[in-house]
């Protein structure tokens, strides 16, 4: 059993575009996350899933330079590029994917491990564990963990746009074929907005990172980030209504 991220990244956010490319602490945003999933002991591969439109060619040539594995398909069709990525990277019957999404640079590797765990902890009989179905982790914090059987029979069956833009709704929306668990945190984090989606988002991000560098090294998990925020009290400067 392998156990494979697949980060879905482009560039072409209308609320921030090119936001994965942008710098954060002399690097670019997606180099983070990167650097993030490095550090999960459960995590065998991972690859980068962005798109075939022209405005994704330097994230291409930037991973690829890295060394990252790299797959490149449908802009909308987001579940395809999932499937088509896991196909790419070597995935079969038996294997585990691990959703991350490129927003969230600050993933936990320490989360990441844990939803690994549960998942593989309740075979054979569970399809799908997270750690958002109730929100009790940060925003920014999501890790969604399914049998690549179940990637599989939603890029095989889903048909609504939501089904096929956003990856799991067939997984999550059909819990008597992809029986689930769920993890959450003992503290209530919802509150807290770690995910880049706007402008203020990166800068708050930004801020993050130069106090998380001047109190150690990566990889940096939640506590950290906690322990950070409160530090330097760093706040968040809030987001368009």
């Amino acid at each position: 059993m392998r156990v494979i991220a697949i980060v879905q990244a482009r560039m072409g956010s209308s609320r921030l575009p090119g936001k994965v490319m942008l710098d954060v602490c002399g690097r670019p945003a997606i180099w983070h996350l990167m650097e993030q999933l490095n550090y999960a002991s459960r995590l065998d591969d991972k690859v980068l899933a962005t798109t075939t439109e022209p405005a994704d060619n330097k994230l291409s040539r930037y991973a690829e330079q890295q060394g990252w594995n790299v797959y490149r398909g449908s802009e909308d069709d987001v579940l395809d590029r999932y499937y088509e990525a896991a196909l790419e990277i070597g995935c079969v019957s038996g294997d585990v994917i691990v959703r991350i999404t490129g927003d969230d640079i600050l993933a936990d590797p320490e989360i990441i491990d844990q939803v690994i765990e549960l998942y593989t902890s309740n075979q054979p009989e569970v399809k799908h564990a997270s750690n958002n179905r109730v929100s009790t982790y940060p925003y920014g914090s999501d890790v969604e963990v399914f049998a690549f059987e179940a990637l599989e029979q939603s890029w095989r069956q889903a048909s609504s746009d939501e089904e096929r833009e956003h990856v799991t709704p067939y997984i999550r929306n059909n819990p008597e074929l992809f029986p689930y668990v769920d993890v959450q945190s003992p503290e209530d984090l919802s509150h807290v907005r770690l995910s880049i989606d706007y402008s203020e988002d990166l800068e708050f991000n930004r801020r993050l990172f130069q106090g998380m560098y001047q109190l150690g090294n990566p990889p940096f998990h939640l506590k950290d980030i906690l322990r950070c925020i409160e530090k330097y009290d760093i706040t968040h400067q809030g987001v368009p209504a």
